[in-house]
């Protein structure tokens, strides 16, 4: 989907954790974007919730959310590009993507999604 939006990122795959499983970086992808990629879906998978759910809190709240990429050293971020994977009503990762436009970012993450199946 990237290649086809000609996009350069980096993609993560993390579990229910925020584990790593995969952490791609595309020649040409910005030098930050492996790590907010991973924050994005580490943040995803940690709380469970997609990231529609999570917007408004984090306006509401910015210092609270602020303070909890903080306290994981920027391991868990916040912004669109973060998308669940769940299995059979059970979230059991997160995908996020970084280094294009945000909404871009969230649309390649759901393609992501949608070919782990």
């Amino acid at each position: 989907k990237a290649e086809q939006m000609n996009v350069k990122v980096s993609i993560a795959t993390v579990n229910e954790r925020g584990d790593v499983i995969l952490l791609e970086r595309m020649d040409g992808a910005g030098y930050l974007s492996p790590k907010i990629a991973l924050g994005k879906a580490a943040a995803i998978a940690f709380l469970k919730r997609p990231w529609q759910d999570l917007e408004q809190r984090v306006r509401d709240n910015p210092v609270f959310y602020s303070g909890i990429s903080v306290a994981t050293h920027g391991g868990v971020l916040f912004g669109r590009g973060g998308v669940l994977v769940v299995k059979e009503n059970q979230v059991v990762g997160g995908v996020g993507v970084s280094g294009a436009k945000s909404d871009e970012d969230e649309a390649i993450a759901s393609e992501a999604v949608k070919a782990i199946g």
